[in-house]
């Protein structure tokens, strides 16, 4: 599982990913969109998400 940001700008969303297997190919799939980037570092929710995150 990991963090990404899927986009462009200024629509840029930060995104819980993982990864799983079907076959011999690994497919992604989106857990969670938790909402826009500038929104998000605007109220300093970034840093609080990725500290959840990594715990």
């Amino acid at each position: 599982m990991f963090v990404s940001i899927k986009g462009k700008e200024p629509n840029r969303y930060l995104q819980i990913v993982e990864n799983h297997r079907e076959g011999k190919r690994t497919v992604q799939r989106v857990l969670a969109t938790l909402g826009r980037v500038d929104q998000l570092t605007a109220h300093g929710e970034v840093d609080i998400l990725l500290k959840s995150l990594s715990a």
